[in-house]
């Protein structure tokens, strides 16, 4: 097994919000994430909106500062560098946003905004970087006229083409893609989700893909991390994942999926109630206000990940004492009859 190019310990963000009746109080957004991304494999990351999913993202690549523990990139501890080193690492580092129209300067051409990170790194200026910028814009189905064009002149599609080839520029080894086709319709959707694909196979890229479309993930990752509430409850290769969920969160998510039914030999679980605040997380846990097979040990004892078989890892304490999801679920019909 080689050694992993990114990794991530126990890492954290905590917002602090304003005082009030009951004292200051923070914003768990992410809490205690361990994780794992090895050269040339793409890891998606999946679970609800609220799970912690982008700000983790954005914590791979210090474009925020953790709260607590601390992210290794090639071998190098990137958590406590000054900004002007960890500014000089992110060349190998980059992200394509959710919302392309966000990311891109309005005053700024394609062309512009694809030379900006060569020359702020020092890649190449003048002619060399127009013509290398040029010819990003084309491997990412881009034509000459394009380049002359401001944000507001392009497509959804046309301006994450442009975000995809900027991300490109610096040659990294790690891209974080946050939801990038969701703004998109489905046409334009499997465009970029192809490009991705081939792109990511062209540059050797390692990557983490953010995204609530499970249909997408199971084409494009290599390895699923399905976060709830800030933490990771379940990591493992993608067949295990979509043909074997071990965690009852997981299979929820499997059951979701539109159109299709997940090759599970148990019977599809649908949730019920909303994803608890991140201001107040239950205590014990996080998902036991909503699992149907919760226990009041469940309420009481912090669930960590631990390994069901070579790759496999599940937050669940009773998965593991039933010995699988499949035996869960058998226990709990039986008692019910």
């Amino acid at each position: 097994m080689p050694e992993p190019l990114l990794r991530a310990e126990a890492l954290a963000k905590h917002y602090p919000l304003r005082a009030g009746w009951f004292g200051r109080r923070h914003l768990q957004a992410v809490d205690g994430v361990d994780l794992e991304v090895f050269p040339g494999e793409t890891l998606a990351l999946v679970g609800e909106s609220g799970s912690g999913k982008s700000t983790l993202g954005r914590l791979l690549l210090m474009l925020e500062r953790p709260s607590g523990g601390r992210v290794w990139f090639d071998a190098h501890d990137l958590t406590g560098l000054p900004e002007a080193e960890l500014r000089r690492r992110r060349k190998a580092l980059q992200m394509v946003f959710q919302d392309p129209s966000d990311a891109l300067n309005p005053r700024v051409t394609a062309l512009e905004a694809v030379m900006e990170p060569m020359i702020l790194h020092g890649l190449a200026r003048g002619k060399a970087a127009r013509e290398r910028a040029i010819e990003l814009l084309a491997q990412v189905g881009l034509k000459r006229q394009h380049a002359e064009r401001y944000p507001h002149q392009l497509s959804g599609g046309q301006q994450q083409r442009v975000g995809i080839a900027r991300a490109l520029a610096t040659e990294p080894k790690f891209v974080v893609f946050d939801e990038p086709t969701s703004a998109l319709d489905v046409s334009v959707q499997a465009q970029l989700l192809n490009l991705i694909r081939r792109l990511r196979e062209e540059y050797h890229l390692s990557s983490v893909f953010i995204s609530h479309d499970l249909a997408v993930v199971s084409h494009l990752a290599d390895r699923v991390a399905v976060m709830y509430l800030g933490r990771v409850v379940e990591t493992g290769p993608r067949r295990r994942i979509f043909e074997n969920p071990q965690h009852p969160y997981t299979v929820s998510l499997m059951s979701s999926i539109p159109g299709e039914r997940p090759l599970m030999p148990w019977r599809p679980l649908v949730l019920e109630g909303e994803i608890p605040s991140p201001l107040n997380p239950p205590s014990g846990c996080r998902f036991h206000t909503r699992c149907p097979y919760a226990r009041a040990e469940c309420r009481e004892l912090d669930q960590q990940l631990a390994e069901i078989e070579p790759g496999h890892w599940v937050a669940c304490q009773r998965v593991h004492e039933e010995g699988g999801y499949g035996a869960l679920e058998a226990e709990s019909k039986r008692r019910k009859q």
